[in-house]
């Protein structure tokens, strides 16, 4: 996968500044390159680039791979090795992911995470992984009340090769309790995941329940039918 920074995107950026990141007159292609990623972070995680602090974004650009640039190239490559690698996706990340959320069990959700991950969500940054903790924590009251919990999601868009795969969908969470009412919870993903020493790993997670200010709803996800592994 490459990335294609053209003369007017350079010179563009050259001349702009937002969010507190300040783009200044020099050549370098790469430290432009690094800030325009700062740019699409700060875009993707809020709509209006007001959520993040360019000190976090610059957090979350350490972990993420050039999948994030505005322009994207992947020559080279062909769709039959792009399919067989969201098919090893599906199977080894993604099936994994839903059943172990189905199953209430923290365990085997961790699992489908690298050792270093980088989470955001509307509350901020999670680089400690106190997440992990919280998955198990979660499930295990989810359990202790005899919650039932059902996920559904569906994939928007993704980009992908040998190295990284970037995934955005929708989901549904619905919660089912034991005297057997139902709750829903709707959302949005932006997953990164890296090939680690041949194993895909999900090493950026980030989700959120509203766009541009605008709750997501139940219309939005029933836009397409989610997957079943």
């Amino acid at each position: 996968m490459s990335v294609e920074l053209t003369a007017p995107t350079i010179a563009c950026l050259k001349k702009t500044g937002r969010d507190g990141l300040v783009l200044g007159a020099d050549d370098n292609p790469q430290l432009l390159q690094l800030r325009l990623c700062c740019l699409v972070g700060v875009t993707l995680l809020n709509g209006d680039v007001n959520y993040m602090t360019s000190i976090k974004v610059i957090l979350m650009v350490r972990m993420l791979p050039a999948v994030l640039l505005l322009s994207i190239t992947t020559s080279g490559f062909a769709d039959s090795e792009v399919t067989k690698i969201h098919k090893k996706i599906d199977q080894s990340v993604w099936k994994t992911f839903q059943a172990a959320f189905e199953a209430l069990d923290g365990d085997a959700l961790n699992s489908v995470y690298a050792e270093e991950v980088l989470r955001v969500t509307p509350d901020g940054l999670d680089v400690a992984e106190d997440f992990k903790k919280a998955n198990r924590t979660r499930f295990l009251k989810n359990r202790e009340r005899g919650d039932g919990i059902e996920l559904d999601f569906w994939f928007d868009t993704r980009h992908t090769d040998a190295r990284v795969s970037y995934d955005t969908g929708f989901y549904r969470v619905t919660l089912t309790s034991s005297s057997g009412e139902q709750s829903y919870a709707y959302g949005q993903f932006h997953i990164v995941l890296n090939n680690i020493d041949g194993h895909w790993k999900i090493v950026q997670d980030w989700d959120t329940a509203s766009i541009g200010g605008q709750p997501i709803t139940a219309d939005d996800f029933n836009r397409q039918q989610p997957i079943r592994f």
